[in-house]
């Protein structure tokens, strides 16, 4: 059954842009918080996923499943992702 694999992909979506943060408090008790991080490493691994899809994922399903018609990434779409990356 492929339901356990949507809660693994939403936590590793969200993995891009918080991180868990152990915090120790005034008494020495640890607690676990989620901090945002930084904007370029989630602006990174979005360009990251928009190469890997354009280049790799697309194709391959395209090939194998051309009745499903993927989308393509246009270019306008990749190079608003790398201006937003190289304006931070």
């Amino acid at each position: 059954m492929a339901l356990p694999i949507i809660p693994t992909l939403v936590a590793s979506v969200v993995g891009l842009f918080v991180r868990k943060v152990t915090v120790a408090d005034a008494d020495g008790k640890e607690s676990e918080r989620r901090k945002a991080r930084p904007v370029p490493a989630a602006l990174a691994s979005l360009l990251a996923f928009l190469l890997l899809y354009h280049f790799l994922i697309w194709p391959v399903l395209t090939y194998h499943f051309p009745e499903y018609g993927f989308p393509p990434l246009d270019l306008a779409t990749i190079g608003a992702a790398l201006t937003a990356a190289g304006g931070m």
